[in-house]
């Protein structure tokens, strides 16, 4: 076997490769294909055309390609297996590449095969999950499948003639799987980074109010589908609250001294606030303030921390703190000065265009910048673990 045919098969060996390529190539697409506008056929039923359809395929589509990465990078840890590679990894990218071609020809296409294509991927990646989860007692573990399943509905509803379900609430579904993931892992990796580097005080983590902040996020977002404005921004505020209180011990500070490890933290925060802004306009009725904060929070919360994980795939390992390239940095400011841009029609409603104009250069500049400093990660033998460094001895030292 030559070597481009071994960095093919090799490609293959581990699901946040062609996963979270796939996810990246998909940020940069949905914003270069949204122009099209008419061009896009997607069902004339459904209310907002282009927009409707940029708005689901950032959400299942980008998003679900890197939840998709980063879940089944997880799994072996969780089931002791070896991860899914191989023809079944092929497989399932496929599904998702088919349903991003179903979704963009809709019109053309039966009314339930879009729908059941974006929902089919999710479902299979919940069976991965659940098989590994159940063979290896894991049962904690099992909210992850059961997200997914909740996202296949929601995807099939959103593409469905009636379109009765709003994008807010699948959005808010990804920032609940956000907090409940960042919460146990930003402390955990900066735990290990402080461990490593020998500094001191370490991280505290306060379960109580993590698990107050996920059950309010979650009931704000139930209260969400059946459109109860005021009741679900007070639940949104609450759940802020329990956050900053959850985060309160993670040394934060500290953790501004390391990229990869700073990413983790600032994406927490911009989740926070993101949250607090959408809870607070809810109050006050302010509904055309909801899409400059849904947007910005999907910037500069959820995808800044899918570059902040995956950004620990491509880092180098020199047997200490893992070490990114030189890209890193500047992709992610980017990917942050694009979620500041994308508020500014907030105060200044006449720079609307211009904003979104901004957002979207922005965007894709710190996208392709990140797929550069990921390519190494894209062949040779895949590392384990993907996204941890070497872990601190019990005297702070490393093994």
């Amino acid at each position: 076997m030559n070597g481009a045919a071994a960095d093919r098969c090799l490609f293959w060996a581990a699901p946040h490769r062609p996963l979270f390529l796939a996810a990246f190539l998909w940020a940069i697409l949905c914003i270069a294909i949204w122009p099209m506008g008419g061009a896009i056929s997607f069902h004339p039923d459904l209310p907002g055309g282009a927009i409707h359809w940029h708005a689901h395929e950032m959400i299942f589509g980008f998003g679900g390609a890197a939840v998709g990465g980063y879940l089944l990078t997880a799994l072996p840890s969780w089931s002791g297996r070896d991860p899914i590679a191989g023809t079944p990894l092929m497989a399932l990218t496929c599904l998702w590449l088919a349903a991003r071609f179903a979704v963009f020809n809709a019109a053309t296409l039966p009314a339930w095969l879009p729908g059941g294509l974006s929902g089919g991927y999710f479902v299979a990646l919940a069976l991965i999950l659940l098989k590994g989860i159940l063979s290896a007692r894991a049962h904690a573990k099992l909210i992850f499948p059961a997200v997914l399943i909740l996202f296949a509905a929601a995807s099939f509803a959103l593409l469905s003639e009636t379109g009765v379900l709003t994008i807010i609430a699948p959005l808010l579904l990804l920032a609940f799987l956000q907090a409940f993931v960042a919460s146990r892992a930003v402390p955990a990796f900066t735990t290990n980074w402080m461990q490593l580097t020998r500094r001191a005080p370490l991280p505290a983590v306060c379960t109580t109010s993590r698990m107050a902040a996920l059950l309010l996020l979650a009931a704000a977002i139930l209260l969400l589908t059946s459109q109860r404005q005021t009741a679900s921004g007070i639940l949104l505020l609450g759940a802020v609250l329990a956050m900053l209180g959850t985060s309160r011990g993670w040394q934060s500070g500290r953790a501004l001294r390391d990229p990869l490890i700073c990413s983790l933290h600032l994406s927490w925060y911009w989740l926070i606030g993101g949250l607090a802004l959408l809870g607070t306009a809810r109050l006050l009725g302010a509904a055309q303030l909801e899409t400059s904060i849904l947007h910005a929070t999907g910037i500069g919360a959820l995808s800044t921390k899918i570059m902040a994980i995956a950004g620990r795939a491509a880092a180098r390992r020199t047997g200490g703190a893992l070490v990114p390239g030189h890209l890193f940095l500047p992709a992610l400011v980017l990917i942050w000065l694009s979620a500041f841009a994308r508020l500014l029609p907030l105060p200044f409603p006449a720079f609307s265009t211009t904003a979104h104009l901004v957002t979207a250069l922005l965007w894709c500049a710190g996208w392709a910048l990140f797929i550069l400093y990921f390519r190494p990660a894209l062949t040779g033998p895949p590392l384990r673990p993907v996204f941890s460094g070497p872990k601190a001895s019990a005297e702070g030292h490393p093994p």
